[in-house]
Order: structure tokens, then sequence, then C-alpha cells
């Protein structure tokens, strides 16, 4: 992989971490880490859906409360909301969301964030590079109704969100990867058989966690696959043994 194609993936520091030049020495430690990551998404199976949840997953905070929109881009300081707060992803959001693109993985929300508008005005704001050109996070969901932003309704944590993801999409749950910062999200989803990850909380999605979702998604399949192959070996055997 190109030194330019890396690169690409990996974020300018905020301006307040770059106030004494130590990006200098940390973005080509950050890229070769970028680079490493990026080899797993070559020559090996991939989940069909990538799933995130929003706040303190993609973004610090709650949005529409702890930051307003509407947002804009500043050159210097990044995405600010509506009283100039910064509101910008955490730091390795785009570069994994331009690979989830570059390697046609499909992207959708699962959020118990009601406020609809403030999310969607973010997402538009957020935007990266990557093979197709630049786009925002909005324009990666591709399909508003891969949106689904609104409370439980009663129903344990997010599975009212995955079944309507579902519908729309046509994904199985075992095809899907989801991450979020709350383990009860996480312990619902994983009934429905779907590869959750765990976030730390106001750490939100990182490339080891990216990763660690890739690994255990590819050790559930290999799993199933095996236990497929053992069922229809023992079905032959059985069949001769008949015969």
């Amino acid at each position: 992989m190109s030194a330019t194609a890396v690169m690409a993936h990996v974020d300018v520091l905020p301006a307040e971490d770059a106030a004494d030049g130590s990006e200098l020495t940390f973005l080509p430690q950050r890229a070769a880490r970028v680079s490493m990551y990026l080899q797993a998404f070559n020559g090996d199976k991939l989940p069909k859906l990538a799933v995130f949840d929003l706040d303190y997953t993609l973004w610090w905070g709650d949005c529409g409360k702890d930051m307003q929109a509407p947002y804009t881009y500043c050159r210097w300081a990044g995405i600010l909301d509506k009283w100039g707060a910064p509101a910008n992803p955490y730091a390795d959001v785009r570069g994994i969301m331009a690979t989830l693109v570059d390697n046609d993985i499909s992207i959708a929300i699962a959020s118990r964030n009601p406020d609809v508008a403030s999310v969607t005005n973010l997402l538009r704001t957020i935007k990266f590079a990557c093979k197709k050109g630049s786009m925002s996070i909005y324009d990666a969901v591709g399909n508003p109704a891969y949106i689904q932003a609104y409370g439980s309704g009663g129903c344990g944590g997010k599975t009212k969100h995955f079944t309507a993801l579902h519908q729309v999409t046509g994904v199985d749950f075992s095809q899907m990867i989801f991450f979020d910062d709350l383990e009860e999200n996480i312990n619902f989803a994983e009934r429905l058989g779907i590869t959750s990850v765990l976030l730390r909380h106001r750490i939100g999605l990182t490339w080891e966690s990216m990763i660690a979702g890739l690994v255990m998604w590819r050790s559930k399949h290999a799993v199933s696959e095996a236990e497929a192959v053992a069922t229809a070996e023992a079905g032959e055997a059985e069949a001769k043994d008949k015969v």
C-alpha cells in the first residue's frame, strides 16, 4: 500500500494537540499504525454491514445536548457547533469510515438519540477522503433508512433498531458487526447473533476496536463453516452406511 493511500486514512490532529509541533513526529508513527491495521481488510472474508452507535462511539458527548446544530467546519479548529464548541469525531473515525467504503462494507447507525435533525446535521458535516473521493458519513450511509435513531420503545437494548435494519438492508444478523459504548446494548445485540464490540467510554471507536471486531467476526464464521462441513460429512457417511 502506498504512503499516499495510508495517509488518506490518517486524520490531521486537532489544533489544540498540534500547538507544540508534536504532530511532526506523531503523524508518521500513526501512519505506520494505520498501515498495519489496513492489512486486516485484505484477502479475507468481511462482514456485509457495520453498525455504529453515535454518542461516545463516533464522537464525544450527547449530540443535541452537549453540542447543538447547526455544525460547521472551520479549517483551523475542525467542526464547531452553533456556540463555537468543538464537535469533532474521535481521531480514528474518518479513516475507519474510508476503509469501510473502500472495501464495500455498508454502514448503518443504531442510536437511541432521538434528535434526528442534529444527528443528521453532524453526520453530514464529518467528511473524509476515500477512493470514491470526498464524502460525509451521511453520504457513506447512503440510505436514510439505514439511520435508526430513536428511543428503544421498551425493547431491550437496540433490538428494535436491528430488526428495522435487517428489514431494510436484507442483511442477516450474522453478517453484521456492531460497535457501542454501553454494555446493555452489546449484550442484546449478541443475543441476536450480531458480532458486537464494547468500546471504552469516552474513547470511542478506534482502529484497535475495529480490528478486534473483525477478528471476532471471522472467528465466529470459521467455527460456523467448520460445523457445516462436519455436519455435511456426517450426513454423507450416514447415507453410505444405509447403502
